[in-house]
């Protein structure tokens, strides 16, 4: 495959934190993030498995005939003290006439409780 044939992306991200109290331990991080992909050879396809090294794919599309997709994603965290909820939305749009202009979605959300006292988990600012 020479470079004229691989798939290029562009990523931005950007975040903020509307709430940042008691020195940390009180906090809610916002987010959203726009990608191009570009196709390789002409194809994208989309895979996944669970948060598990060892786990199979569960979700494969096989190779769509594609140019290119737009993705966006939403992004948000909520701390008070030794609890935290964090949550993401990602939604896909494929151009491909070949497969009928597809979409895609994901999310997940998780949460924590800190039974210990160790303290709200930790979050850092520079990074987001």
């Amino acid at each position: 495959m020479n470079f004229s044939e691989s798939g290029h992306q562009v990523t931005a991200r950007l975040t903020a934190v509307p709430v940042w109290s008691d020195s940390g331990t009180r906090y809610v991080h916002v987010g959203i993030t726009g990608r191009y992909n570009g196709a390789d050879e002409n194809k994208l396809r989309f895979s996944g498995r669970p948060e598990s090294n060892v786990a199979d794919i569960y979700v494969d599309t096989d190779n769509i005939a594609s140019d290119h997709a737009w993705h966006l994603g939403l992004e948000g965290m909520w701390g008070y003290g030794p609890f935290s909820l964090l949550g993401e939305y990602v939604q896909a749009w494929v151009s491909s006439r070949a497969a009928g202009d597809p979409s895609f979605h994901g999310w997940y959300l998780t949460g924590s409780w800190f039974l210990t006292g160790g303290g709200p988990r930790s979050y850092d600012r520079t990074v987001g």
